[in-house]
């Protein structure tokens, strides 16, 4: 696959996740209609956050998983269309990837500033 393919499926990813935030919370999706992209949501286990996040992907994306942010590897997350991390701690666990990490990614809140930081990404904290 070219990379401008990758760019632009990337993009697409990014924004199906990113523009259902404003979608309302009781306006889910019959099977049929769930937007066909596998989601992992990285976050902090048997957490209500992580509870709410995933039963709102499960209504609009056809595959939704979970698992431990602390525990995430970029093999992982190389299975899913897009990986959204997120943690409820002020210092949440910090993932490393390597260079070669494409995986459409949407970070949240601390957990994204703090990941942006330690892969010296420009959402980091300075």
């Amino acid at each position: 696959m070219r990379m401008a393919d990758i760019m632009h499926r990337n993009a697409w990813c990014i924004l199906a996740v990113a523009t259902l935030w404003l979608v309302p919370a009781g306006a889910g999706q019959t099977p049929a209609q769930r937007i066909d992209l596998n989601i992992l949501y990285a976050g902090h286990p048997a957490s209500e956050r992580t509870e709410d996040f995933s039963e709102f992907l499960a209504r609009h994306f056809a595959g939704v998983e979970t698992t431990d942010l602390a525990a995430l590897t970029e093999e992982q997350a190389r299975r899913f269309d897009v990986v959204v991390l997120d943690h409820d701690a002020r210092r949440p666990p910090r993932p490393r990837f390597s260079q070669s990490y494409g995986v459409p990614t949407v970070t949240v809140g601390s957990a994204g500033a703090h990941i942006g930081s330690t892969n010296r990404l420009k959402t980091g904290y300075l």
